[in-house]
């Protein structure tokens, strides 16, 4: 299973206003991948999330990674994809993947999960 598949494989449809106060994933054109609760978005698909991290995956070990990142405002046109997340994410994917570590938001977004053990 490819990581898309993975995170989409959790996905639920549903239309913006039903998402806010919500637990998001929200897709980006450069490929990240961002959770957090919807806070307010406008007409252009801008988003404000709260309690935002980045999942850093490494699929060849089967680790992750959190990377706390806090509230963003993300805008529109970065977005790829926006999703409510099914209740059972979270541990489906932990049942998956083990994780390796946080990250904090100064760390180097380019080192590989290895570093870290």
């Amino acid at each position: 299973m490819s990581i898309d598949e993975n995170f989409l494989q959790h996905a639920v449809d549903a239309s913006l206003v039903d998402l806010l106060d919500e637990n998001v994933l929200v897709s980006m054109r450069d490929g990240r991948k961002l959770f957090g609760k919807l806070s307010s978005f406008d007409q252009y698909n801008n988003i404000v999330v709260e309690q935002v991290f980045e999942r850093i995956l490494d699929c060849e070990h089967k680790q992750y990674s959190d990377k706390d990142l806090g509230l963003l405002c993300l805008r529109g046109e970065n977005i790829a994809l926006i999703s409510q997340l099914s209740k059972d994410y979270h541990s489906s994917f932990n049942s998956e993947f083990s994780k390796v570590g946080k990250l904090s938001p100064t760390d180097l977004s380019g080192a590989s999960l290895n570093d870290l053990v």
